[in-house]
């Protein structure tokens, strides 16, 4: 297979940036792919990377981002260098809940389950009426999908912005892209993809893939987020 040159800095958008084309995107406003490009082009990374190619730009040498309007991940943020994922987390539910299980049933990932009367049941929700909907944070994707069918809105968005994965790539050694802890708003998903771009410049070598660079120094993942 050949390759052809490609930019410097090569961006992937799913189709939910489309107004109407996805009915899963929880995209209104906020990122562009216009806005990645200026701020993966404000750290230098353009002069930077053509500065040490060998001849034309190839798709191994381009810092790839993905946006994607929610968790199905369709531009495949996790084998990209940077993938930034539409997310919005629900909080508890409200006392409009009527516990009629539609945010249940609609959660692919089991991360809601009814109240109950045994002894399993959170302390801060046993009082709640059976049937009231409790989050398991840690399978909680932020997908959204149960806060726009609840009928009641009974359930409260606690964080929206951008899930962010670095480091994931394909090729002879597949990795895919480590998940930074947290949600975060536009300028702070901004500030984040500077800081990955300036790291991967900073170490980059010859035929070395960003993934490579996060793989060998994870500890580098925190200075992403310090002070955001």
């Amino acid at each position: 297979m050949s390759e052809r040159a490609v930019s410097s800095c090569m961006i992937t958008v799913c189709r939910g940036f489309e107004p109407g084309r996805c009915r899963f995107s929880l995209v209104e406003g906020g990122l562009s792919s216009a806005d990645v490009d200026a701020a993966v082009a404000a750290t230098g990374w353009d002069d930077f990377v053509k500065s040490r190619a060998r001849g034309p730009l190839m798709q191994h040498d381009a810092f790839k981002v993905a946006l994607t309007g929610c968790a199905n991940g369709c531009s495949r943020p996790h084998i990209m260098d940077v993938g930034l994922i539409r997310a919005e987390r629900p909080g508890a539910a409200d006392d409009a809940c009527t516990a009629c299980g539609l945010c249940i049933r609609q959660c692919p990932e089991g991360a809601l389950a009814p109240v109950g009367n045994d002894s399993s049941c959170p302390a801060t929700m046993c009082a709640r009426p059976a049937g009231t909907p409790v989050l398991d944070a840690a399978s909680c994707v932020s997908c959204g999908r149960c806060l726009r069918r609840c009928p009641e809105h009974a359930l409260p968005v606690v964080a929206a912005g951008w899930r962010i994965v670095v480091g994931g790539r394909l090729g002879r050694r597949p990795r895919l892209a480590t998940e930074l802890p947290g949600i975060f708003d536009d300028a702070t998903a901004l500030v984040i993809l500077d800081r990955a771009a300036r790291w991967f410049m900073r170490d980059h070598r010859p035929g070395l893939r960003f993934a490579d660079i996060v793989a060998k120094s994870p500890g580098g993942l925190s200075a992403l987020v310090e002070g955001v």
